[in-house]
């Protein structure tokens, strides 16, 4: 490949990941990278090298972040495109039980987050006729946020607690989410337990089924993966599971070893995508 034919290469790889940039979240672990291939694209292109035995090694090197730039591009637009694959399914929102696997479940080794329901997205207070469930404040903003450094974003409705009552009930969990957030819970997973409200199975807290069986069957990265909950036991679960762990909220109450501590403490949910985004553009 001569001087000509590398310019004429990294010029068509500037439009596409220009054309790239355009559809992706701004400070996404995806933009950054891109927006870097962007940056020595354009700088090949105000350099040129030469034929001359004296620029054969610039030629080299230019070609060599050409073809740098070009595989990431593609592997960029594979991931946009998954995702916009994931959210048009009209599967996308619905609850996946054991033993299933959905028609769209992913197998490209995606980075996934893993929120508790009952911890992270609900608030339970007193009611006029008993307790009553509501919706954490601001989590359809933290929930955009995680969308744009996570594959996909899994919500986790362990077994009810043992004496909870009807307002714990999973498909009334469930419902209070996706009423409250509206449109903003599809793209949205559901991992539910299929064995029961009895809470005496591996998918209950401090047990991981609910998690492994959705990596297993998805085919997510554990080692990219996180998982965000409010106590003690959702924190062993998930750190069971392979993921990186953050704990929300108040952390005085339960003293935690320094064995089940999570990985990151965040005051919301807000937070704690922030942590994730900064984590990731760090690893990147």
């Amino acid at each position: 490949m001569d001087a000509e034919e590398v310019l004429t290469e990294t010029r068509a790889a500037l439009r596409e990941a220009e054309e790239l940039l355009d559809k992706l979240p701004p400070l996404s672990p995806d933009h950054e990278a891109v927006r870097t291939a962007v940056v020595q694209l354009r700088h090949s292109l105000r350099n040129p090298r030469g034929s001359s035995d004296s620029t054969k090694r610039g030629l080299a090197e230019s070609r060599n972040k050409m073809e740098s730039s070009l595989k990431l591009i593609e592997h960029v637009d594979k991931r946009v495109r998954a995702r916009e694959k994931s959210a048009a399914s009209p599967t996308g929102n619905r609850a996946t039980e054991l033993g299933t696997t959905p028609a769209h479940a992913s197998t490209d080794g995606g980075t996934a987050v893993f929120l508790d329901l009952d911890t992270v997205l609900l608030d339970r207070h007193p009611g006029k006729y008993g307790p009553e469930l509501s919706l954490q404040a601001d989590i359809s903003e933290a929930l955009k946020r995680l969308s744009e450094v996570a594959d996909k974003v899994i919500v986790v409705a362990n077994p009810k607690p043992p004496g909870s009552g009807h307002v714990m009930d999973t498909a009334h969990r469930l419902d209070v989410v996706r009423s409250g957030l509206d449109g903003a819970s599809e793209g949205l997973l559901f991992a539910t337990c299929s064995h029961g409200e009895n809470g005496d199975c591996r998918c209950a807290k401090p047990g991981n089924e609910l998690i492994t069986t959705v990596i297993n069957e998805h085919g997510f990265d554990r080692l990219a993966g996180w998982y965000i909950g409010g106590d003690q036991e959702g924190v062993v679960a998930g750190r069971t599971a392979g993921l990186s762990t953050i704990r929300v909220g108040p952390h005085s109450a339960d003293h935690l070893s320094e064995v089940h501590r999570a990985d990151h403490e965040a005051r919301d949910l807000m937070d704690a995508a922030n942590r994730i985004m900064l984590e990731t553009l760090a690893a990147d």
